[in-house]
């Protein structure tokens, strides 16, 4: 029962009593009944964001008062207040390490608290000296004194800082120098996944947090893999980018029975694909791809992306899992298009190669989506029909003549889909409707046999009843009505004795004759 519904009920019950509504005695069965109100330990989640949201406006409000006169304060006094807010920071998170349980939203906040201020003070720091150093270098600073934080309050909330702050850092302009180099990147995430390991195994406890754990911890890894191809230059970018959705598709479909938790893996993996199927449309990615040379290490990267994307086309095939293997093998068709490219076949011809794919896999996933009434599935399709179109639309490389054929193209493709669900949306309804009529046919014929089987009333008064009725009936009668309760039901619906039950029948009704012309001669 609702705590607010207890609680004016026990403020209810002495006015109760003193009206003389209920007796003392009731009034005690009510108050046992209903038991006490349970209390929690500290504020509730939504309070608790009212009172961050408090905080922020506070912390803004301070913020705007400095940030009138911060300019004019000497760069000693602007990291005197640095420093001041690193100590407040730092006394608010040793309160926490000694009062507030581990993954309590005690702890949430003060992770939370600590972060900001962190992230505050070291920005502050950078545009008071001027170092010169990128965004990689201070974000590399607050994650190595972030983590620990993490895993000493237990807080998941802290941890998604912590990958947004490493996602800012992939997609953030820079000059990559010797501290803002992927590789550290990769590190601190691979230091995070143990702590996003055990958010999974106590899932049950905090599902919704672990769900937008996931989402940042995929998308903080999606963000590193695109920041190592743009900062090394490698070839062979879009296969690798496929691999990755690919692979992290097929981990949230193959988990999919888990939870919602793997929702992330599925839907950013989707995702990437289209992003794979966008970009592999345009005619100047395979002529940047034909023109770039491949060297060791994208050779050596290309390598384990595939042995990845093996391993989940074989989990999937031991599943038997057909349409989520069809979407798996995207990468091994833009690695052998890709390779084709550079040993002499014409972009455009790769472009087109690939556009074909597309629209062949569309079709297939959309047929089967249609058949298992998958709607996502369907969706997906019509997502990248759409996706494709806006891309022949803004791609500078085609001429309008080739514009206006891949759209017809297109066109003729949807036109083509859509009428054939049509046709099969209304089959499958004449189907339901001749299914539908024929029961009905076969239950007015069952009523018309009914009707026959019952007898007439006999002059001397005794009369027999319909099959299944035998109140008054003589035990010829019985039998007669236990051959015709037994009569089969064919298929078509038409009715049918079997030989033994015609003879039966027969019978009955030679004794009922002969029965009627004895009495009409006792009568005489």
């Amino acid at each position: 029962m609702n705590k607010q519904r207890i609680v004016w009920l026990h403020e209810q019950l002495p006015e109760w009593e003193a009206k003389g509504w209920i007796s003392k005695e009731h009034a005690a069965q009510m108050r046992v009944f209903y038991g006490t109100v349970d209390t929690t330990q500290g504020p509730s989640l939504r309070r608790l964001l009212v009172l961050l949201l408090g905080l922020l406006l506070t912390s803004l409000g301070v913020f705007l008062l400095f940030a009138g006169y911060w300019y004019s304060f000497s760069p000693a006094g602007r990291m005197d207040w640095c420093i001041a807010l690193l100590l407040l920071a730092v006394i608010a998170l040793g309160l926490g390490l000694w009062k507030a349980p581990r993954g309590s939203i005690y702890a949430e906040g003060i992770g939370l608290f600590y972060v900001a201020t962190l992230t505050i003070s070291t920005v502050l720091m950078s545009d008071t000296y001027y170092t010169g150093e990128g965004w990689g270098f201070y974000a590399l600073i607050i994650m190595l004194l972030t983590l620990p934080v993490i895993y000493l309050l237990g807080s998941g909330f802290t941890m998604m800082a912590y990958l947004l702050i490493g996602l800012l850092w992939s997609v953030s302009a820079r000059e990559v120098t010797m501290w803002g180099e992927p590789v550290w990147l990769w590190l601190l995430l691979a230091a995070g996944s143990p702590f996003f390991a055990e958010q999974l195994r106590k899932r049950t406890r905090s599902y919704l947090s672990t769900l937008w754990l996931s989402w940042a911890y995929v998308a903080a890894i999606f963000g590193a893999f695109f920041f190592t191809i743009t900062s090394y230059n490698l070839s062979l970018g879009l296969f690798f980018v496929a691999s990755l959705s690919a692979a992290t598709y097929a981990l949230g479909s193959l988990s999919r029975e888990q939870g919602l938790w793997s929702l992330p893996f599925r839907g950013i993996g989707v995702l990437g694909l289209m992003y794979v199927v966008v970009y592999g449309t345009f005619i100047s990615t395979w002529q940047e791809e034909a023109a770039a040379s491949a060297d060791w290490l994208s050779i050596g990267l290309g390598i384990v992306a595939l042995i990845l994307v093996a391993g989940g086309l074989n989990a999937l095939w031991q599943k038997r899992m057909g349409t989520d293997l069809l979407i798996t093998f995207c990468p091994i068709v833009v690695g052998l298009l890709m390779l084709s490219v550079h040993w002499g076949v014409t972009p455009l011809t790769g472009s087109i190669l690939f556009n074909v794919y597309v629209v062949l896999l569309a079709i297939v996933l959309l047929w089967q989506g249609t058949v298992t009434k998958r709607v996502g599935l369907v969706n997906g399709c019509i997502f990248t029909f759409l996706a494709m179109i806006a891309a022949r639309f803004f791609d500078p490389t085609f001429s309008f003549v080739e514009r206006g054929f891949t759209f017809m193209v297109t066109g003729v493709a949807i036109f083509a889909v859509n009428l054939f669900y049509m046709w099969r949306k209304q089959s499958q309804q004449a189907q339901v409707n001749t299914s539908v009529a024929r029961a009905n046919r076969r239950l007015r014929r069952r009523q018309t046999l009914g009707d026959d089987e019952h007898i007439e009333v006999t002059d001397t008064g005794e009369h027999t009843e319909s099959a299944g009725n035998y109140t008054s009936a003589p035990s010829d009668d019985r039998t007669g009505a236990d051959a015709a309760k037994s009569a089969t039901v064919k298929e078509d619906g038409n009715m049918a004795y079997t030989a033994r039950e015609q003879e039966s029948a027969a019978a009955v009704s030679s004794d009922k004759t002969t029965a009627r012309k004895g009495e009409s001669s006792d009568a005489q």
